[in-house]
């Protein structure tokens, strides 16, 4: 049995993923400050005797008590609408709160897996974007507070793994946002009602466990150290290998 925490586990894929992780067996340590999230997502996983819930600010620091098998960082807000509201916040979770979640993970010799973004292409000339392609990016735009965030958290890991022991990285590109507890992506998601549904996004159709089952099978994959795997629609299974120096 592992015990496997989750960062912004109160929000939508961290919810499920939760749910999914008690279901096969596993722990798991559920850490949320609510700004984005919403205990109503935990109902299920609070059945469960396997579940435990920190409310916690990752971008404050964390300490927790007991082993931690492996690390999946999710917290941030994803929506323009709530991103645009709390910029700084946002920047401190992509930052400070993505070292905290790595820093829990190399004391423990722990799993890593880093949700991340298309957004860190930016404003992309390129469609579909491919992880060849390094994107058209403002620093200094207003939605800029979320896609550095996002930047910084992919470098932060990546020079982790260079230096240490650290093993895998997930991207998520697409993802539905069917139980979400603020209006979330009006513009680019066609949400819908179903718990575990199909949604039309930028991408293509994307279901909303995909998300889920992603990061379990990556997370489970003995040869993914190291790797960015992109989820969505238009490229499931891409990725690409960085050597280290």
């Amino acid at each position: 049995m592992s015990r496997i925490v989750v960062t912004g586990g109160a929000g939508f894929v961290g919810s499920h993923l939760c749910e999914a992780i008690l279901h096969r067996g596993d722990e798991v340590v559920c850490v949320d400050d609510l700004s984005s999230g919403c205990t109503e997502n935990l109902q299920m996983a609070a059945r469960h005797s396997g579940f435990e819930f920190v409310r916690a600010d990752v971008s404050e620091g964390l300490e927790l008590a007991g082993r931690v098998d492996a690390v999946a960082h999710l917290a941030s807000p994803a929506s323009p609408p709530e991103y645009l509201r709390r910029p700084l916040e946002t920047l401190a979770v992509g930052s400070r709160g993505t070292e905290t979640a790595l820093r829990l993970a190399s004391r423990h010799g722990a799993r890593f897996v880093l949700a991340s973004t298309s957004e860190v292409y930016g404003d992309p000339l390129v469609h579909p974007q491919t992880e060849d392609y390094w994107g058209h990016v403002n620093p200094i735009g207003p939605r800029s507070c979320y896609d550095e965030g996002k930047r910084y958290s992919e470098t932060l890991f990546f020079d982790y793994w260079r230096q240490g022991r650290l093993q895998i990285m997930w991207r998520a590109s697409s993802t539905p946002m069917a139980r979400a507890c603020i209006p979330t992506m009006g513009a680019w998601y066609r949400i819908s009602s179903c718990r575990h549904c199909s949604a039309a996004t930028s991408g293509g159709r994307v279901r909303g466990t995909d998300g889920v089952e992603g990061i379990i099978a990556v997370g489970a994959r003995e040869h993914a150290e190291g790797k960015q795997q992109r989820q969505g629609a238009e490229a499931r299974h891409q990725q690409i290998d960085e050597t280290r120096p």
